[in-house]
């Protein structure tokens, strides 16, 4: 199935921030060339105090569960957005957290060492 929920920090003012999930159990019924089969996306966004300024600060947490053997996976994408005196910055920053794979995969073997090669 398809699972999906939404809460925001304030309801009245959705852009101050709030978080969604999205939890996809079977990512290849609806994406055939997918890699993954579970797929599990949390969202956390916070607008900061002063909506529309242009500042703000979204993380990403996600998991997936890959059908080829190579295991699960789970990371985090990070999107910020600062204004220090008159410099603008965004910040893109991504982090594997945890990545098992199981060695019988061939996936995996193509990827390792070469003896007398």
């Amino acid at each position: 199935g398809l699972h999906m929920g939404l809460k925001y920090k304030d309801a009245a003012q959705p852009l101050k921030g709030g978080k969604f999930r999205l939890v996809i159990d079977d990512l290849k019924k609806y994406v055939k060339q997918a890699h993954s089969n579970k797929v599990d996306l949390d969202f956390d966004f916070d607008g900061g105090a002063a909506v529309g300024d242009g500042l703000f600060k979204m993380v990403v947490h996600y998991s997936m569960v890959h059908s080829d053997g190579d295991g699960e996976e789970k990371g985090e994408l990070m999107v910020e957005r600062k204004h220090t005196g008159d410099l603008w910055t965004t910040t893109l920053k991504t982090q594997l957290v945890h990545s098992v794979a199981k060695p019988s995969s061939p996936r995996n073997q193509q990827h390792g060492s070469q003896a007398g090669v």
